[in-house]
């Protein structure tokens, strides 16, 4: 049994090192991180100077300064596991452009992993093709099948983060485990630490997009395993990819003619399903869905051709793709191609195509090369742009208050399908003064502690400005608040201020105006009141932020007729002489708790040590959000839309 383990090693270890060009999607050297910088370059275009997403809106975006995170990079790749990390210095560009190398390493088990069938049932996505030649078709067999996907090797598990895995059995840089490095560097206060878990999310994030991109190559999604040979289409060193060989060849002396390919615009359906996305994986696969209807491959042509004679494809022959089908290209006598969706699938004519007919097969040449990728990369980059938008979380920053001495503010994150829990930022915000008087500014540090922060003894006066900023790592994301203008004074002058009773209620915020904010009611409107309309999900009109409370409470009431919810016993309240009361968002009633310790603002919050408020904020169906007091302190979280919480209205004035 000894001899024939060495002997099976010895066979996997001279192989080995032919089967890295087998499977490997374009090349990890230049062009899958090519691609990403490209893809950076396309978000970063987007979004300056101003974002186009309204959640981001305040933020700028600064990836290219030197050194912005520390972090584990690949200094030494290797063929099987022999793959040398040690921390490196990069900037969020070079972290994710490194992620499109790191993805393919080691480079043998990696090439087995990057294959997604979007036609096939889930579970049998993965690399299900026998190579067909014989040396090739050996090795294979000796390698053990990983069984996953491209898109779950990719996304990996939610909640799973895999610290050490010596035996690279799962995959660490993951999007999920990226999504948690950067939760928990927005929740670390120590710079040095945040840098480094930010390097590692970038980097999680670039090995992602290295999946995107797989998932615009033919190949990769029509379950080809394109062995590498010496020459065509045989039995003994297999048949190649040549769109991934090609492309290795533009990239490298047509530098040019590839940058350019990032310059065309993406099928307006694919862009248009994109844009509406609310997570990778469904981009990953319409993506997928995609390239696998509209592009051919060698071994992937079939259909009736112009001579009107049937071509099987190579592989899978008894259970051929629909589609492209050459009865359904349109070809050119001109040039010998068929073309389909704008773009020249394959070519069946050569020099000594009539002394050699074998040799006038339908194939895929540089000229098909060029003119698939032509299609294929702005597509790559328009998933590529909406996922890297998806990797950030959307926080906003807000001054909640400002007085002469006194600037009062929060951070809230607005929670989306890919960041469903609440994410409370801990660390630095910076204060930008600017004196109205002198045209002096100046810059105040303070402490951001569980989404609050403040500053005192400010010295300011009428119509000084100020914002709050805070950053991702190293200026590489910042958040700006919108600018206030500081103790605005009524023309009767007086002065709004908080706790202040007011409007059938009680003040608990001003916005920077000091003319408008926020009054929540004196008392609980119920103790014991239903969100209500389980497993009904609220429509939302377009354009809308899930923290205007009267707009959802306004939408919750059309679409649910049920008697006695929270939201309809705010709508139908009428108190003091006010009929214009709602149920707060999530957002605004943690405006109330930010000022809750004092119990003269807003009474009868702080009696119950466990006590819990309906918002009107939806998380899903069947759930959504409260904040709640238990333990001494406040926090938020979803519940069941029949469970039983209180209910205190508010309205703006």
């Amino acid at each position: 049994m000894k001899n024939f383990s060495d002997f099976r090693f010895t066979v996997k270890l001279i192989l080995g090192i032919v089967i890295i060009v087998i499977f490997t999607s374009y090349g990890n050297i230049v062009v899958h991180p090519s691609i990403n910088e490209m893809s950076v370059q396309a978000f970063l275009d987007k979004n300056q100077p101003k974002p186009q997403a309204t959640e981001l809106k305040n933020y700028s975006f600064i990836f290219d300064m030197p050194k912005q995170s520390m972090g584990s990079a690949i200094t030494s790749g290797g063929k099987f596991d022999v793959v040398e990390e040690g921390s490196v210095e990069k900037s969020v560009t070079e972290w994710i452009i490194h992620g499109g190398y790191a993805a393919d390493e080691p480079e043998v088990p990696a090439s087995l992993r990057h294959f997604y069938d979007p036609t096939t049932t889930p579970g049998l996505r993965h690399l299900l093709d026998i190579t067909n030649h014989k040396l090739m078709g050996l090795l294979q067999l000796l390698l053990t099948s990983p069984n996953i996907d491209g898109v779950d090797w990719a996304l990996g598990k939610p909640r799973e983060l895999a610290f050490a895995d010596p035996d690279k059995k799962n995959h660490l840089f993951t999007w999920e485990n990226g999504k948690v490095w950067m939760r928990m560097a927005l929740q670390q206060k120590k710079e040095e630490k945040r840098n480094e878990l930010m390097g590692k999310a970038w980097r999680a994030l670039g090995e992602t997009l290295h999946m995107i991109a797989d998932n615009g190559c033919p190949a990769h999604v029509r379950n080809d395993a394109h062995p590498s040979p010496i020459w065509g289409n045989n039995s003994i060193l297999g048949n190649p990819d040549p769109y991934e060989e090609l492309m290795d060849y533009v990239r490298y002396y047509e530098r040019d003619k590839f940058n350019n390919f990032a310059q065309g615009a993406p099928d307006p359906d694919l862009q248009n399903q994109i844009t509406k996305m609310t997570r990778a994986r469904d981009i990953a696969h319409a993506l997928a869905i995609f390239t696998n209807k509209n592009f051919v491959t060698n071994e992937t042509i079939s259909g009736i051709n112009t001579y009107g004679n049937q071509k099987n494809q190579i592989i899978n022959s008894e259970d051929p793709y629909k589609a492209p089908l050459l009865e359904n290209m349109t070809y050119n006598e001109e040039d010998y191609t068929y073309s389909y969706r704008g773009a020249k699938q394959c070519i069946d004519h050569e020099y000594f195509w009539k002394l050699i007919p074998r040799m006038c097969e339908p194939k895929v040449d540089m000229k098909c090369v060029k003119s698939q990728a032509a299609i294929l990369i702005p597509n790559v980059i328009a998933a590529s742009t909406k996922v890297i938008e998806l990797f950030i979380p959307k926080l906003k920053v807000e001054i909640l208050s400002a007085t002469d001495s006194l600037v009062k503010g929060m951070v809230t994150h607005l929670k989306d399908a890919e960041y469903s829990t609440e994410i409370k930022y801990l660390g630095e915000a910076t204060l930008f003064l600017k004196h109205a008087k002198t045209n002096k500014k100046e810059e105040i540090k303070v402490n951001v502690t569980n989404g609050m922060f403040e500053a005192s003894r400010l010295n300011l006066e009428q119509g000084d400005l100020v914002y709050a900023r805070i950053e991702f790592s190293d200026q590489s994301i910042m958040i700006d608040s919108e600018v206030v203008k500081l103790a605005i004074v009524e023309k009767n002058n007086t002065v709004y201020t908080i706790g202040q009773k007011y409007g059938g209620g009680i003040i608990y915020y001003i916005d920077g105006t000091g003319q408008h904010g926020l009054i929540a009611a004196p008392s609980d409107q119920s103790v014991s009141a239903a969100w209500g309309c389980m497993r009904t999900l609220i429509d939302l009109p377009k354009n809308v932020i899930n923290d205007d409370g009267q707009v959802l409470t306004d939408a919750i009431v059309k679409q649910c007729n049920e008697e006695g919810t929270a939201a309809r016993i705010c709508y139908d309240l009428v108190l003091n002489g006010y009929s214009d009361w709602y149920l707060p968002s999530n957002h605004e009633l943690f405006q109330i708790i930010s000022v809750i310790n004092d119990e003269r603002i807003i009474p009868y919050f702080v009696n119950d040590e466990k006590i819990s408020y309906w918002t009107s904020s939806q998380t899903d169906y069947q759930h959504a959000t409260f904040s709640g007091r238990w333990g001494g302190s406040w926090g938020t979280n979803e519940a069941s839309k029949e469970s039983k919480l209180h209910v205190r209205a508010i309205r703006a004035f």
